[in-house]
């Protein structure tokens, strides 16, 4: 749903499971069967306490701040030094969210869409520190560095890694589809060809980590265009209008129903949207 309420897409996930409903109510699928999928994507789905998501939050901020710190860097380093202390930085930042994917994980397996909830919110705490403090930055929000952050840690670090449909969405501008109404389009991106590379206006390839990244109003080739729009506020809204989902939708105590709006400190919970 947008920002005002109105109904903006389905996921795929609550899609099929209304069809799945739908298909036990014309018998072709035996009774109990619907009841059995709602079990699992329950327990699919992410649980976990307001203190826990404190926690987990306050731990993507800090490591966000310690990266950009580099960034911002010591005014006796020498240009060489500092570049490769970001370097570093960048790298300790990716040991960071492995660490968290391989806590996040069972027996090797992703059993919930708590990392990729997460990779949302890493990208919103970039955002946030960027637009409050790029102006530290040599050069600024718009210099160099700022657009090495966004390139390699926006881009190449976190986005990289989210899941088909957190994609799509962002392709599409999350300002536009939260405040405008905007109805999403659904379409074919075969291991996620269109969301990590595209063309510019000059015929140039771009390159996710590299030479792209996205904001809320989708793709760019340099920091978002004003450090005034807050680009964290949409993607704090994705985790919302995600999280709102699990808890309407996937309960397995409860009928399958309309999404319900939530603001960007949501319920604890991520759904099989994500997936």
């Amino acid at each position: 749903r947008s920002n005002n309420g109105t109904i903006v897409g389905e996921g795929a996930a609550e899609k099929l499971l209304q069809l799945h409903e739908e298909m036990e109510r014309q018998k072709v699928l035996p009774m109990g069967s619907h009841a059995t999928a709602l079990e699992k994507a329950d327990r699919a789905s992410l649980h976990e306490t307001a203190e826990e998501r404190a926690i987990r939050e306050t731990l993507n901020v800090a490591a966000v701040k310690k990266l950009f710190n580099t960034f911002i860097g010591n005014p006796n380093d020498t240009p060489a030094i500092k570049a490769q202390n970001i370097t570093n930085a960048i790298n300790t930042f990716k040991e960071f969210m492995k660490s968290l994917k391989h806590q996040m994980m069972a027996h090797g397996m992703m059993t919930t869409n708590k990392y990729h909830v997460n990779l949302i919110h890493l990208c919103a705490s970039a955002f946030e520190v960027l637009s409050r403090t790029g102006g530290l930055l040599k050069g600024g929000w718009y210099g160099a560095l700022g657009d090495r952050f966004c390139f390699e840690v926006i881009g190449g670090a976190i986005q990289s890694g989210l899941p088909p449909r957190a994609r799509q969405l962002i392709r599409q501008k999350l300002y536009y589809l939260f405040n405008e109404n905007r109805q999403i389009i659904r379409d074919l991106d075969v291991n996620g060809v269109l969301f990590k590379s595209s063309t510019s206006a000059n015929g140039s390839k771009l390159v996710l980590g590299l030479s792209l990244f996205y904001d809320e109003f989708g793709q760019h080739r340099g920091v978002p265009r004003s450090v005034d729009l807050w680009p964290a506020a949409e993607f704090l809204q994705l985790i919302a209008t995600i999280l709102s989902a699990t808890t309407n939708t996937y309960a397995a105590t409860k009928p399958i129903g309309k999404h319900s709006i939530a603001g960007a400190q949501s319920t604890p919970a991520a759904n099989a949207t994500m997936r």
